[in-house]
């Protein structure tokens, strides 16, 4: 049932309702202040939460144990209401807990009795609207749903303040839990909603309507939504306690962006109650983010929207917000701290430099041990430092019959590159393209799985170099005879590989499109499709060094231009440096074409990680 409420009221104040809320929960729970409590040598610490992505840290963190190496227990307690988390903590019914800051606000002014010691979550506050409502002017008249003295509260009123309008210019009907909310919504018993992540994902999918505000242009980027709250007494008796919970944590929002992924399946259904495809999609708008230090002055800034809405009758004290233990947890912990910022991926970056340049000077090292030794014939394995060295030499060969032109004073081979890498690109992408499309046709038309997948699996063991002799007849010598070598490579695998992606994807999302009424294509192109691409992702991958290989094949026999006509060269020649040389030049230039790859692929699969032990 939805709670109506007007902008403007008569019976009941907006500084009376929430007064007489807290007032309530005070005297209620006065006999019932939470001692400390031990179960098995360990520290037992009551959470309450939310419903949001502003929580996961605290849900990943319970799920997965990670409370149990600093000897503490965590009991997470669910709240019925949005803001009963703060009366929860005010009454001193648990200890901390992970609740918007508005709400702390609010709770704060009138029993001082806790403190914001950390972020949990950043952003995410998203006001979206029916298909029909694309500005803030459409909603004159309309009904906007959302939470009481929740920063979703105040995010709608401070965009309107913005618009020049107010809440007499809306109809403000406020609900209980996120899922009520989002559900009212999607059957349209709402016509806006500020929702957090990930149920305005939800919401937005279901509808197919529009974002209207995130916040971010408003409050710029890295703005705080949920905070990690501690009671005062917590705080001075057991600091430590309170310190290792932060520490807990920043463990978990490192491990939150590395594999969202994990995380989502760790916390989907037990704390989220939506679809795993709403969950993935919500993730980059709304991050974990513990240190917000530098949001201290912005949260009391909100106060004075409160006011405005009569929430509170005055601003909190500077005890409100208390950062020390959060401080004294980075100092203590640089390593963990600096895991969230650009100098630590730069030092991972840096040291994955460093275990290459090993690995590669390990081979390069005994290799020119070895023909120091005399142990190998140099004119038949150079040691690197000949045909490197030589590279001004070898000009000679890199003729422009070979696809090469002088671009340099002493590298002449880049056209060389630029051919192989054109073919194979191409190649990958027509494959690509056609293998999805194919793969997407034989799974959706019976008809036509039928007719083409024995075909497909006949001809998908034959390796690429049996098809040049063809490429040959049928295109002749030049750039598309080495393209179809690699089209052919990697089409019919691809083409079985979409299929069995496709045939794989798990019956809830199917389910749950249904559900909303989707029909079958939209499922296809919706649901079907975009689950399948992180498994072709991985199949393009692992092939294109296949891929690679093949063009390069077809360029030693059938292309007299690329990397592959050099090496070519260079053995007609009886020309090791040239051949090494060329070899050199092919594995480099694969390396960076994976490593390139690998990229794409992080980018597009954001939420996918790889599993480290």
């Amino acid at each position: 049932m939805l709670l109506k409420k007007e902008a403007v009221m008569t019976e009941m104040t907006r500084r009376g309702f929430l007064g007489r809320s807290v007032t309530f929960g005070v005297a209620a729970c006065a006999m019932c202040g939470a001692l400390p409590s031990w179960a098995q040598g360990k520290r037992e610490i009551k959470f309450s939460h939310g419903t949001g992505l502003c929580n996961m840290p605290l849900f990943y963190a319970a799920e997965k144990k990670l409370f149990a190496k600093y000897a503490i227990e965590s009991n997470v307690v669910l709240s019925g209401w949005a803001g009963d988390q703060a009366i929860q903590l005010a009454t001193g019914k648990v200890e901390m807990g992970v609740i918007p800051y508005t709400n702390a606000i609010a709770a704060y002014t009138r029993s001082p009795s806790f403190a914001v010691v950390s972020g949990s979550g950043t952003q995410g506050l998203i006001m979206v609207g029916q298909p029909g409502i694309k500005t803030f002017a459409d909603m004159r008249g309309k009904r906007v749903g959302t939470f009481q003295a929740d920063t979703l509260d105040i995010l709608v009123y401070d965009y309107l303040k913005k618009q020049g309008m107010t809440y007499k210019d809306i109809k403000m009907q406020y609900l209980g839990n996120s899922v009520e909310l989002t559900n009212a919504f999607i059957a349209g018993q709402l016509d806006v909603m500020s929702a957090i992540e990930p149920y305005a994902t939800r919401g937005l999918m279901a509808t197919k309507g529009n974002v209207l505000g995130d916040g971010v242009d408003m409050y710029g980027a890295g703005y705080p939504d949920c905070v990690l709250i501690a009671r005062k007494e917590l705080i001075d008796k057991e600091p430590k306690v309170v310190k290792d919970v932060i520490r807990v944590f920043f463990e978990a929002e490192a491990e939150i962006e590395t594999n969202f992924e994990e995380a989502a399946k760790t916390t989907i259904g037990k704390y989220y109650k939506t679809d795993m495809t709403s969950l993935l999609a919500a993730a980059k708008a709304q991050p974990p983010g513990v240190d917000i230090r530098n949001k201290k002055e912005f949260m009391f800034g909100r106060a004075q929207s409160m006011k405005e809405l009569n929430y509170i009758s005055k601003d909190p004290d500077q005890g409100f917000v208390n950062f020390s233990l959060l401080e004294q947890v980075i100092a203590e912990n640089p390593d963990l701290y600096r895991r969230r910022g650009a100098w630590w991926r730069l030092v991972e970056t840096a040291q994955a430099g460093v275990w290459w340049v090993l690995s590669v000077g390990i081979v390069v090292g005994v290799w020119e041990a070895a023909a120091a030794l005399k142990l190998i014939d140099p004119v038949i394995l150079p040691p690197p430092h000949e045909f490197i060295g030589e590279i001004r030499n070898q000009a000679q060969f890199l003729m422009p019959a070979v696809g090469v032109e002088r671009t340099g004073a002493n590298f002449v081979a880049l056209t060389a590159i630029a051919a192989s890498l054109q073919r194979v690109l191409i190649g990958l992408f027509l494959a690509f393209v056609a293998g999805v499309c194919t793969g997407g046709l034989a799974f959706y038309f019976g008809i036509v799985r039928k007719l083409t997948l024995p075909t497909v699996t006949l001809l998908a063991p034959i390796a690429p170099v049996a098809w040049i002799p063809l490429a040959i007849v049928a295109f002749g010598i030049g750039d598309w005879s080495a393209i179809f070598v690699v089209f052919v490579g990697i089409y019919f695998t691809l083409t079985l590989a979409t299929v069995k992606a496709m045939t794989n994807v798990e019956r809830v999302y199917l389910d749950a499109a249904r559900v909303l009424g989707a029909r079958r294509l939209q499922v296809m192109f919706y649901v079907v499709l975009p689950a399948s691409i992180p498994a072709l992702f991985d199949l393009v991958r692992m092939n294109l060094f296949g891929a690679w290989m093949g063009v390069l094949a077809a360029e030693m026999v059938g292309v007299n231009t690329g990397l592959g006509a050099i090496v070519m060269v260079g053995r007609q020649m009886m020309n090791m440096n040239l051949t090494f040389l060329g070899m050199a030049m092919i594995g480099l230039v694969g390396y960076l074409l994976d490593a390139a790859f690998g990229q794409v692929q992080r980018r597009v699969l954001w939420w996918r990680r790889a599993t480290e032990i």
